[in-house]
């Protein structure tokens, strides 16, 4: 369209000047001055009108053209005064005018030959200026074009400085989970340890406990069998008897008693005889421990009384330091008995 407009306004302006030359062509023979500044303002014309097709915009194609024919318009009305001034001066330079006239022919002569070369010349330089016009918006394009691919290209930076953040937080988080999954492992391993170990006790505690409850319920039945002797000894004996019992089973813990003391008194004398003389002990102690383990014997079985026969039974078990066991055995073998 750019294109289309400078060749428009260059075939106007090749109308324009061929009228003008027409016109003077066909009028009176003017003097030398009117045809060549008809010639004059032609080459202004013409030179005025290349550089403003040149610069001019593809928006304005009408408003130059107007400007170019108003032009060329006082153009002729400057030669048509000249003429007009030249035809008062005609009567005193006759002889000038007819040489002007030759000239002005010689000169239109040649104008008319220059016409194709001028044409061509306009051709070539509108070509070469539609050639920069294209050039110039090649490079604005490429320039835009480059400014687009900068936008593009920061964009890009953003987001991978974006990306790269991102992926440095991602790895933190990465890490901090390793670290987290890590102490859970060993904590779980901990917790696995501390179960085990608990698990051991409270089978231990289990044990325990089904033996201490074997225990009691062994007492209990012991306590249940005395309870209902006692119940048969209160059903079957008299008050006078049940005196009588208790009178001997205060006699005989007396006995105990005094039994007791004079081990003890015994012991103590031998302890501090082996104390003075270590190397005379064993002979004494003995006769001492044969002593008291006589009289609990001579008591286990001279007495009747259940509490005296578990007190004479718990002084020869300590005499003859017997177990629990051994004790227990030896309680129900007097029982049985």
């Amino acid at each position: 369209l750019h294109s289309i407009c400078l060749k428009l306004k260059v075939f106007i302006a090749k109308s324009q000047f061929s009228k003008s030359v027409g016109n003077e062509t066909t009028s009176k023979k003017p003097s030398e001055p009117s045809l060549w500044s008809l010639v004059s303002a032609a080459s202004t014309s013409t030179s005025s009108f290349y550089p403003a097709c040149a610069s001019l915009p593809a928006s304005k194609p009408y408003s130059q053209s107007t400007s170019i024919g108003s032009r060329v318009q006082q153009q002729q009305e400057v030669s048509i005064n000249l003429g007009k001034e030249n035809e008062e001066d005609n009567e005193t330079e006759k002889a000038q005018t007819i040489e002007t006239s030759s000239l002005a022919k010689g000169s239109t002569g040649s104008l008319t030959q220059n016409e194709p070369a001028s044409t061509e010349n306009s051709r070539s330089l509108l070509e070469e200026n539609c050639m920069l016009i294209n050039k110039v918006d090649e490079n604005d394009r490429s320039e835009e074009n480059v400014l687009r691919l900068m936008r593009r290209v920061a964009e890009l930076e953003a987001k991978n400085e974006e990306q790269r953040k991102t992926i440095t937080k991602l790895k933190e988080d990465n890490l901090n989970q390793r670290l987290a999954v890590t102490d859970g492992s060993k904590e779980r391993e901990n917790l696995l340890i501390r179960n085990a170990s608990l698990c051991h006790q409270l089978e231990y505690e289990k044990r325990e406990w089904s033996i201490e409850r074997e225990q009691l319920a062994m007492q209990l039945d012991d306590v249940t069998r005395e309870l209902e002797l006692q119940k048969m000894l209160l059903n079957s004996e008299s008050i006078s008897q049940i005196v009588q019992r208790w009178e001997d089973k205060v006699f005989d813990l007396q006995g105990m008693i005094y039994d007791r003391d004079r081990a003890i008194r015994a012991q103590q004398q031998r302890i501090s005889e082996l104390v003075k003389n270590s190397h005379i002990v064993n002979d004494t102690l003995l006769s001492s421990v044969f002593a008291s383990i006589k009289g609990a014997i001579l008591q286990l079985f001279a007495t009747r009384n259940l509490r005296s026969l578990d007190q004479s039974i718990k002084t020869l078990a300590t005499a003859l330091q017997l177990t629990s066991e051994e004790e227990a055995m030896l309680k129900k073998g007097v029982n049985v008995h």
